[in-house]
């Protein structure tokens, strides 16, 4: 699978650390009736593809059943002057799958659990979906300006 985010330019390298390192990603969904919804939720990125894990019964599993498309983006740095919107195509994943992608998210909020196992977590959170994202759009001030970093370079239509 071909990665979505290559070089070494420092919009690259910014991004790429943003992602591995940023602790909530929104992921909007629509209904039936096109409404949006988003919500936060933890998720691990393995270029070019982020895994969440949702309770098996919520909304947001129905309206990906429905329609795959989603939006996702990172909190906003520096009071909007680093911004990072991503959109691509959801699946549900077997329970069973993903063992390296549940180890990531072990290590990455363990801390965050109090204590607590993260085998109760996953639990409650049992119903993994991976979003294949198709199109990145980020762009942070710098001094000479903003620094844009979009791909693909050309909408996915």
């Amino acid at each position: 699978m071909r990665r979505l985010i290559e070089g070494d330019a420092p919009a690259a390298t910014d991004l790429a650390a943003r992602l591995a390192t940023a602790r909530v990603v929104w992921v909007a969904t629509v209904d039936g009736h096109a409404r949006p919804h988003a919500v936060p939720v933890w998720f691990v990125w393995t270029d070019p593809r982020v895994a969440i894990f949702t309770p098996s019964g919520t909304a947001k599993v129905g309206r990906v059943r429905a329609n795959p498309a989603v939006a996702l983006h990172l909190d906003t740095l520096d009071e909007g002057a680093q911004v990072v919107t991503m959109s691509g195509t959801a699946s549900l994943v077997p329970p069973d799958d993903l063992e390296e992608v549940r180890a990531a998210f072990a290590v990455k909020y363990a801390p965050d659990l109090g204590g607590a196992p993260i085998s109760g977590w996953f639990a409650t959170f049992d119903q993994p979906l991976t979003v294949h994202v198709e199109r990145i759009v980020s762009w942070r001030s710098t001094p000479a300006g903003p620094d844009f970093y979009v791909v693909p370079s050309e909408p996915v239509r």
